[in-house]
């Protein structure tokens, strides 16, 4: 992934999570794509979202925000 690609993604994530006070970091390593869209449902009806971010990204872009604890 280029660099550019990844501070693109970074200011998208940076912005989803601006206003943000709390997450819920999961791995979903074995869940086939019924159960994630189940997951997404069920999320969505409580008026959540699942966003999925590479680690690293994540770290970087959510350096500066409320959410404290990737590092």
């Amino acid at each position: 992934m280029s660099k550019y690609v990844k501070n693109l993604i970074m200011r998208d994530v940076a912005a989803k999570f601006k206003d943000v006070e709390g997450v819920a970091v999961i791995n979903p390593r074995g869940i086939n794509a019924t159960k994630n869209n189940n997951i997404r449902k069920k999320l969505h009806g409580k008026k959540l979202k699942m966003t999925v971010v590479k680690n690293s990204l994540a770290k970087k872009a959510l350096a500066e925000s409320k959410i404290k604890g990737f590092e």
